[in-house]
């Protein structure tokens, strides 16, 4: 199958693979009258190096594009695939450079691959997004804004400046109007058959509410397909939940959004997943569970960070189906009714696990209690956190929004929490799941 540089996921594709797909791309083994030319989004570099951190600050500002690593090219043409000498990871050091000289971090994505006939040399694509901000480059005695003009990555104009601020504040007005969808979908899913059992809404034990609603439309259109799609990625992230257990499955859909509704009569456990047409993800659950000493009632900080990670992959799964790889507003939200915070993740994700993945999570145990500086009395109230987050960052790249997030809401809720050990705990699920 021939891969899309790009679409395709990097994730999934194998050092051989990737090769193959720059080798297919650039047409190296053709007549240099066949081959791609640079453009508003396709740009060749030697090596990785200041000229390479302009173009992909420029891709951001414009149309997003293709960045190569470890391709000569004459006259804007790729040349020969001569790789670049790289003891460690390429994308390792890519990405921290892009992290430390643009602010704020534009959304990329990186795939490298050794040379299969110079021993030592890599090749990388980076593959960047649009996005709607400001991308400063830092570095000491750099132009702050570039921008792409053809095959160049130039300076931005004041003209082009101007352009840019004003596409920064209609991302603004987007963002206002993305608060509102927020707003109006979170009171629209409701844990139902439980309210029914309670008697009164305001009765349900606590609850955790997700929502992930994309700035710009992803262009979904919502058929059985989609849904079938939605279903199956709920189903592979979170049926953990409901292992080995009795469920009531139940589905409802209108003109502009599906539900999945799952409920688990022994122990009143319901959960309910939302799409709409708008691209909109929304997720709630019962989630008063056991705590660890067997006697009181809780909520876990752990299960809370779990479902918005796993929340997370059904989007961007979603989203990618539609080729969206832009900025979406997160909002998680919890209702307390005199639990007890439990740091620990409880409920039991694998059942079966590596002891690599064993050992992550008991470091993700360990951060999130650290991460605990100071627990109050059992809380009574809701709070809620919200960030913007891109979806075309890679998935270990959003460790700093997740953290943040969680620290929002703990403080919320008046406990002191440390953020660093946030991340840290993020950082072991991810590398667990990996």
């Amino acid at each position: 199958m021939t891969v899309d540089l790009y679409k395709d996921d990097f994730a999934r594709l194998a050092d051989a693979e990737i090769f193959q797909a720059i080798e297919a791309f650039t047409r190296i083994t053709e007549p240099i009258a066949v081959r791609p030319r640079e453009s508003f989004v396709l740009d060749f570099k030697e090596e990785w190096g200041d000229k390479a951190l302009r173009t992909v600050a420029g891709f951001a500002h414009t149309f997003g594009g293709l960045l190569i690593i470890g391709v000569s090219e004459n006259d804007a043409q790729p040349n020969e695939l001569v790789g670049e000498e790289s003891a460690s990871e390429l994308k390792t050091r890519i990405a921290s450079s892009i992290g430390t000289n643009i602010s704020p971090t534009p959304s990329y994505e990186i795939a490298e691959c050794n040379h299969p006939s110079k021993p030592g040399r890599k090749l990388a694509v980076v593959r960047v997004r649009q996005g709607h901000q400001l991308y400063y480059y830092t570095k000491k005695g750099e132009h702050p804004i570039y921008i792409r003009n053809e095959d160049q990555s130039v300076p931005a104009d004041a003209a082009q400046l101007r352009s840019l601020i004003e596409r920064k504040t209609s991302a603004s007005q987007k963002e206002s109007e993305v608060t509102h969808r927020v707003t109006t979908l979170r009171p629209s899913v409701q844990l139902r058959k439980t309210a029914a059992l309670e008697g009164n809404p305001a009765r349900i034990p606590t609850s955790l509410q997700i929502v992930l609603c994309p700035f710009d439309h992803p262009g979904l259109i919502l058929d059985s397909t989609v849904e079938q799609q939605f279903r199956k990625l709920v189903s592979n992230n979170f049926s953990f939940r409901y292992r080995n257990t009795h469920v009531e499955h139940e589905d409802e859909r209108w003109v502009d959004f599906y539900d999945w509704r799952w409920f688990r009569p022994a122990d009143r456990h319901e959960s309910v997943w939302r799409i709409t047409a708008a691209g909109d993800i929304a997720y709630g659950r019962q989630a008063r569970i056991r705590a660890a000493d067997g006697e009181r009632h809780a909520w876990s900080l752990g299960d809370a960070i779990v479902d918005m990670l796993l929340l997370i992959g059904v989007a961007r799964s979603i989203w990618k189906s539609s080729s969206f790889y832009g900025e979406a507003l997160l909002l998680l939200g919890v209702t307390i009714h005199d639990l007890h915070l439990e740091a620990n993740i409880v409920t039991d994700v694998w059942s079966t696990s590596s002891p690599a993945a064993s050992h992550e999570i008991y470091d993700f145990n360990s951060a999130l209690r650290d991460s605990i500086v100071s627990v109050q009395s059992d809380n009574v109230g809701s709070a809620s956190a919200t960030s913007v987050f891109n979806s075309g960052l890679p998935h270990d790249a959003i460790t700093d929004t997740i953290a943040n997030v969680m620290n929002q809401l703990l403080r919320s809720l008046t406990y002191a929490a440390d953020r660093n050990n946030l991340k840290r705990a993020v950082e072991h699920f991810l590398r667990a799941a990996a």
